[in-house]
This record gives structure tokens, sequence and C-alpha cells, in this order.
């Protein structure tokens, strides 16, 4: 059994079926899409990506076994596609995208486990995307373009910046695909556009159900809630406007909650003492 039938064709045609599922789950939290997600991924996508995690100089799930100074110049580092010549390199981002966003999903919505069997192949497969543009320049190829700065720009928003990683040959081989011309003459790179403003203007990632969350939140109530002091560095004192009690919940800017406290009445205090030093939304 050869390489090609580690489920490289289906993962082909249906890099961008992982994607909406991916993005599905993490949107609705939905047990439909995220069991179909892990379907696909453990039939057909994660097969497909050469790795090497045993560290044996062999492509791991090859028979007869293939070792990685065989393979052509841009598969030499793990986290490349195998489509039976290497991978191109334009599914070979979308690829990229969609197995990012589905490990974003389940980091988002809680599923720790399957994130952190997910992450090592992120990992991997942005690595080999970035060394190929910081190393072998940039290609002549329209949706390769596209597809590659996409994927890195999202590495870098979801997981780089949100985790507080440092991973500088992605934003190095972004910020030269930025500069290649290539988005001076084709349209359909105005996708990443967006994209590259939240990066650049430090805008953070937040989880869908974080947004959804910040959406449901009582303007009124909220306006009948007061904090101090601030800035505080031990306590915070909570001033009610009634007699009702609250849960409250501290998030970073980053949209991840750092405290929660149910049954918080008027003039309850808050410790904050072990929270790092920074601006909070309090709800």
């Amino acid at each position: 059994m050869g390489p090609e039938s580690r489920g490289c064709e289906e993962s082909q045609l249906h890099g961008k079926a992982h994607l909406l599922l991916a993005q599905m789950y993490n949107w609705t939290n939905d047990t439909i899409y995220r069991n179909e997600l892990n379907y696909k991924l453990d039939k057909n996508l994660l097969p497909s990506v050469l790795m090497d995690a045993d560290t044996d100089g062999l492509v791991d799930g090859t028979n007869p076994a293939i070792a990685f100074q065989d393979l052509t110049l841009t598969a030499q580092t793990p986290g490349r596609n195998w489509d039976g010549h290497n991978s191109l390199p334009w599914y070979n981002a979308m690829n990229a995208w969609a197995i990012t966003d589905a490990y974003v999903a389940f980091r988002d919505r809680g599923d720790i486990q399957r994130a952190q069997e997910l992450k090592p192949y992120v990992l991997a497969m942005l690595d080999n995307l970035s060394w190929e543009i910081n190393n072998l320049g940039i290609i002549d190829d329209q949706l390769g373009v596209r597809d590659l700065t996409y994927a890195l720009l999202n590495g870098i928003w979801k997981v780089a910046r949100y985790e507080n990683e440092s991973h500088p040959e992605w934003e190095t081989a972004a910020w030269a695909m930025w500069n290649s011309g290539y988005f001076d003459v084709y349209s359909t790179h105005s996708v990443c556009v967006e994209l590259y403003l939240c990066i650049l203007t430090d805008t953070p990632y937040e989880p869908p159900f974080v947004r959804e969350f910040f959406a449901s939140i009582d303007e009124n109530t909220m306006a009948s809630v007061r904090l101090f002091p601030n800035p505080a560095e031990n306590e915070i004192r909570v001033k009610l406007e009634s007699n009702e009690i609250y849960t409250v919940e501290i998030y970073d800017l980053n949209g991840r909650k750092v405290l929660s406290k149910e049954n918080v009445q008027n003039s309850d205090q808050l410790n904050v003492s072990k929270l790092e030093s920074a601006l909070i939304n309090v709800y």
C-alpha cells in the first residue's frame, strides 16, 4: 500500500469541507458538526500530512517507508501534504488553513485533548509554508499566493497572537507575501486584507461564543454595576444599584476568561491579586 492510499485525494477534494465543518462547529458547538469534523480529520486530512513524529527519519504512515531526504526539496520539512507530487502549494495551504481552524474550534470549545492532538500538525504545516516562502521564494501562482497568505495570517492571528507564542518565521513570510506585488494585481487577494488589518492593529481574536456572550449583555444591567478602585492591585469592590445577586466574570482583552465568581452581592470584593497586570473586561 503506497502513500497515495492515505486518503490524500479525498483530502485534496474536501479541504474546504474540513474548513466549513470547523467553522460551523466553533460557531454552533453542535455535536453533529464536531463528530463529522473528527471523522473527516481522522479519515483523510491527518493521514495525508507528511510527519515524522517518532523522529526516525521516515515519513509516518507510508508503506513502503519513505525517507524525508527522498522527498522533493519543498517537502523535506514536516507538515507537507502528500498528493503524489509532494503537494501543490495552493491545496497544501488550504489544508493548513483547514487544520488550523479545526484546532481553533476544539480549543475554543474546550476540547483540550483533541486540540492538543492537532496542535503539532498546525505548527508543522505553518512552519512548512513559511519555510517555503522564506527559503524558496514566492511562487508565481495567483491561487497559491492567496491561500498561502491567508493560511499564514490565520495562524498568526488565531494561534500565535492569541496564545502569546512567538513564530517570527510565519510573520516574515506573511509580510513577504504582502510585499510581493500580487495584491496589487489580483482582486481575489482582497480576502486577506481584513486579517492583515487585524494583525497590524493588534485587534484580538475573540472566540465566537465570547462574541455571542458580549452581544447578549443587558446594557442597563451593566450600567448599574460599578467597580473600584480602578486600577486595582489586590481586590476590586463591587458596587450595585440593586439587591440582586450576580455572577461576575473577568476576561482579558483576548477574550479569555481569567476569573469567575457566583453569588456576588453589593459591596462584595473580588480577589484579583493572582491576575496578570493587564487591561480587563468585567461582565
